[in-house]
């Protein structure tokens, strides 16, 4: 069993144990469960991507916007910036 899978079983039984409440998207009848809803979703998802992946294509990579020197060298090349 990987660490997932670990704190999962811990999530669970914390809830059942009544640590903390269930989330409520699990409720019967809420709209991510419904598969009609996760295929709407699942294709906004791709149109989005195809859209940002052309962009990058097209833009390539371009200079930052300003470089101040006050932010570290990790935080300039990661999703902060």
């Amino acid at each position: 069993m990987d660490n997932y899978e670990l704190m999962a079983n811990i999530d669970a039984q914390n809830i059942k144990d009544g640590y903390y409440r269930a989330p409520w998207t699990g409720k019967k009848g809420h709209r991510e469960l419904n598969p009609l809803w996760a295929i709407k979703k699942s294709k906004e998802f791709l149109k989005e991507a195809k859209l940002n992946l052309e962009r990058r294509a097209r833009d390539g990579r371009k200079e930052l916007p300003f470089v101040s020197g006050m932010y570290p060298e990790y935080y300039m090349n990661n999703f902060h910036f």
